[in-house]
C-alpha cells in the first residue's frame, strides 16, 4: 500500500530514513545518501524540523510532503517532495525516493514514484520534479528513466562522502503547467 504520510506516520518515517541512510554505501550497496557512516542521524532535530515542513502549505516556501509504502502495515519505503526555499522556485520540487535494501526491486520504488507524479500533475502550483541520483546507482536511474525523468547534466566530484567521490545526474520531469502566466 502506497499512501501520504501524516505526522501520526513521523516516528516510522523518521526510523525508515534512519535504517535506510544506514544501508548507503554498505555491504556492496553503492551510496544513495550524501552522508557518511560517521556521520550521525539527528532524530530530534529532523523530528521538528519534518513536523514544521509536513505543515506548511504549498504556497509557503521549505514545504514537503511524503508517502509511504508499507508492507503488513511497516513502512518499508518512502518517497517525498519539497518545495523551494524561496516563492520564485516553488513551481520546481525536489524529490526523493527511499527503500530497505531487503524490499528494493520489488516494485515499490516505481509505485512510490508513480503516486507522487499522480499527485503533483493534479497541483496546479507545480511544474517540474526535479532529482539528483548519483552516477553509479544504476537501478534508481532506470526506474527514473522509465518515468520518463530526462538527464539534464553531471555533476562531476558533486560529493565525497567517506572518502568516495560521487558524480550526480540531474534529471527533471515535466509534470504541467505551473498557474504562472507567461510573459
Amino acid at each position: 500500500m502506497i499512501r501520504l504520510l501524516t505526522l501520526d506516520d513521523l516516528e516510522q518515517y523518521l526510523d525508515l530514513c534512519a535504517q535506510t541512510g544506514a544501508e548507503s554505501g554498505r555491504d556492496g550497496d553503492g551510496y544513495h545518501g550524501p552522508y557518511g557512516r560517521a556521520e550521525p542521524f539527528l532524530v530530534d532535530s529532523m523530528r521538528e524540523r519534518t513536523r514544521e515542513r509536513w505543515s506548511k502549505s504549498l504556497d509557503v516556501p521549505g514545504w514537503r510532503r511524503a508517502w509511504g509504502a508499507f508492507a503488513d502495515d511497516v513502512m518499508i519505503g518512502c518517497g517525498d517532495v519539497a518545495g523551494g526555499d524561496i516563492a520564485a522556485d516553488l513551481h520546481r520540487v525536489d524529490l526523493g525516493i527511499a527503500v530497505l535494501r531487503r524490499h528494493r526491486r520489488g516494485g515499490h520504488g516505481g509505485r512510490l514514484l508513480a503516486e507522487i507524479i499522480r499527485w503533483c500533475r493534479v497541483q496546479p502550483s507545480i511544474a517540474w520534479l526535479d532529482l539528483g541520483v548519483f552516477a553509479d546507482n544504476t537501478g534508481a536511474q532506470a526506474l527514473f528513466d522509465r518515468a520518463g525523468f530526462q538527464r539534464r547534466g553531471v555533476s562531476v566530484d558533486r560529493w565525497r562522502v567517506d572518502g568516495v567521490r560521487l558524480d550526480e545526474i540531474a534529471m527533471s520531469l515535466d509534470v504541467g503547467s505551473s498557474d504562472c502566466d507567461e510573459g
